[in-house]
This record gives C-alpha cells, structure tokens and sequence, in this order.
C-alpha cells in the first residue's frame, strides 16, 4: 500500500496547479498576438488594437517573456499595436507603443536578436508614416542588427525605408542608392 502524506499531495496539487496557470497564460499570449495579428491584417484595426493591447500590458517578468516564441511577445505586441494605430491615423499613440516596444526588446537583452530588429523596423515605418524624425534611426539600428544576423528581407525592407524618406527630401542620391540596393536584395 503506497500512501502519499498529505504534504506530499499538497505540494503535487500546487505544482499542477503552476503547470496549468503557466500553460494558460503561454496560450492566452500566443493566442492573443496571432489573433491580433489576423485582425491587422483583414483590416480590422479595433479589433486588433484590443487583443494586442492586452499583450501589451504584460507587467513584471512577463514584460520580457517569450513564452515559446522567438519573439518577446510584449514587445512584438506592441511593434505592431504601434502599426495598427498608424493604420488609425492615431500616429501619436502609435509613436510612443513603437518606443516602448523597442525600449522592452533593447532592455531584455535577449541572445535571440531577431525580434528586436523587426521592432525596429516596425518602429522605423511607424515613424515614417507619422512624419517623425526617428525613423531613420529605426531603420538604421534595425538594418545594422538584420545585417549583422543575416536576415536579408529585413536588410531590403530597412533599405526600401530609407530610400522611401530620403526621396522626400533633397537627397535624391541617398535614395536612389538605398532604392537600388533593396531592389538588389
């Protein structure tokens, strides 16, 4: 007859009971980002602003987590929370998620970088779109880190940025280089 102390028992429910409080809030994120992201992407802007709000306003630890992911779900949620208020016209709020956003990918310091360099290059086309003067810095660090990674569709996107803004301003030369290089990539 094997008969557990009820210490023992206790201990086994509570460690369950973290599992299953873990696995929920692992699939909640996950579930909350992608969905969010579906919503974006069929033009459904409210409703993808409410689900990546949530992602967003992870506190603690939870702020830096993957769960899972290549990306830290907070900051991907907020790069592009940041883009579906530029799609709003909502370009002041959407300026100060794409900050945040690279503020939290910079600050987890994460050896898995790839995340940070889209949030920066999700940040650099926030900023374009609102007519801010960080976009160029964006897009500058996050084609520095994507170079640095190998991850060329984000090199050729971070060039057709760059090339997008310089156009717009007297350094035609500046553009027409940027322009041709992401055509090349």
């Amino acid at each position: 007859m094997n008969v557990l102390p009820d210490l023992v028992f206790e201990k086994k429910v509570d460690v369950g009971h973290i599992l299953f409080v873990t696995t929920s809030t692992l699939i909640e994120v996950l579930a909350t980002s992608h969905l969010g992201l579906t919503h974006a992407a069929r033009g459904e802007f409210s409703d993808a602003a409410t689900l990546l709000e949530r992602n967003v306003a992870l506190g603690g630890d939870l702020r830096y987590e993957r769960f899972g992911a290549v990306a830290i779900q907070s900051a991907y949620s907020g790069a592009y929370l940041a883009d579906v208020f530029s799609q709003l016209g909502r370009f002041d709020e959407a300026i100060g998620h794409a900050e945040a956003a690279v503020q939290i990918a910079e600050t987890a310091d994460h050896p898995l970088r790839a995340s940070e360099a889209h949030v920066l290059c999700l940040a650099g086309d926030v900023a374009a779109k609102g007519g801010t003067e960080g976009a160029p810095r964006y897009y500058r660090e996050a084609l520095a880190l994507a170079g640095e990674l190998g991850m060329r569709p984000l090199v050729a996107h971070c060039h057709l940025g760059l090339g997008k803004l310089h156009a717009h301003t007297d350094t035609r030369e500046q553009a027409q280089e940027h322009l041709r290089t992401a055509t090349a990539m």
